[in-house]
């Protein structure tokens, strides 16, 4: 097989969509494995589809080759797929200075199972998956249907016997998340960040942190110092605060309470009030903040539960809107 420079190019294989963009041999390359949700409907593939991460890379002018599940998810999988990984690409491709792999949860799976086949040099996991084998990860339940759907008892299914080096970042108290990232060698480096829970890529790609923390393991200066440094803005951050306040995990004492909650509210009057502030696609986040402060501030709680309606007009939302709007209109 061939491969086209400077354009994109794509293909389906193995039920997996494949997409590339070359363009600088001197350059390293990046495999992206996409993450859970991002499966791609069979009827709507096309060549302009960009996969998760596949723009930023090609943006920061090196060789990027992503790969997406169709759906019903696959978890890559698939024996033809499997076979071009572990057999076909890697003595295909050209000689490129260094291989780099990407990939959150799913897709961490992805990167792991085939890094050492495709000879990585460095990988970056947010949050990966390990394996379903019962065996091996009897408390994972969190994917029943490729439980299910799978064959997890023969061939490659452990994600975790990848011998390449990098980073993981995860967060701790997610208890599925850091049994995971614990079944991992020591040659990859754990990077934690308490409180943003099992989407953690989401969030930091929210906080506008995602592109950052790719570049930096691109230029192979991730390191916890750097990723921590970086997360300070969590403290401007809605999810932060309601999860240290929701996790299960957490045994906070009355006043460490009272300061997170304060700080809760702080985040919310500016994400109400600066234009600037970062942008919420959550309903249910944005429900809960209303609530909880309904009885503080009405306004402020009216204003939450509108973003909360035009993003999800279920009938709870609906309602709630209603009695803050009748309350006000009272006053």
């Amino acid at each position: 097989m061939s491969f086209d420079f400077n354009k994109d190019t794509s293909f389906v294989l193995g039920k997996t969509y494949v997409k590339y963009h070359f363009q600088n041999l001197s350059k390293p390359i990046v495999f992206l494995f996409s993450p859970a949700d991002s499966e791609i409907p069979i009827e709507n593939i096309r060549a302009n589809i960009d996969p998760w991460g596949f723009s930023r890379i090609k943006e920061l002018g090196l060789n990027v080759l992503s790969f997406t599940s169709l759906q019903p998810r696959n978890w890559y999988k698939h024996p033809v797929l499997n076979q071009y990984l572990k057999v076909q690409l890697p003595d295909m491709l050209p000689d490129f200075p260094e291989r780099l792999g990407i990939g959150a949860n799913v897709g961490g799976f992805g990167v792991s199972l085939y890094a050492n086949a495709l000879n990585c040099q460095r990988i970056l996991l947010f949050s990966p998956i390990s394996t379903l084998n019962q065996e091996h990860a009897p408390w994972e339940n969190r994917f029943a249907q490729g439980l299910r759907g799978l064959n997890w008892t023969q061939g490659d299914i452990d994600g975790s016997t990848t011998r390449c080096p990098g980073q993981i970042i995860y967060d701790k108290q997610q208890m599925l998340d850091n049994s995971h990232a614990q079944r991992y060698g020591s040659q990859l480096e754990r990077i934690t960040a308490r409180g943003l829970g099992e989407n953690l890529y989401k969030h930091l790609q929210t906080m506008k942190l995602l592109d950052k923390v790719i570049d930096a393991f691109i230029e192979n200066e991730l390191t916890s110092h750097f990723f921590h440094t970086s997360l300070r803005r969590r403290r401007g951050y809605l999810d932060y605060y309601a999860g240290l306040l929701n996790h299960p995990s957490n045994r906070l004492t009355p006043a460490r309470q009272t300061i997170i909650e304060n700080r809760l509210l702080a985040c919310v009057r500016k994400y109400a009030k600066d234009p600037q502030a970062i942008r919420y696609q959550d309903a249910t986040l944005l429900r809960d903040l209303a609530i909880r402060i309904e009885n503080e501030d009405l306004t402020l709680a009216e204003h939450l539960m509108s973003q909360a309606h035009q993003l999800r007009k279920g009938p709870f939302i609906t309602k709630k809107l209603e009695a803050y709007r009748r309350a006000l209109n009272r006053r």
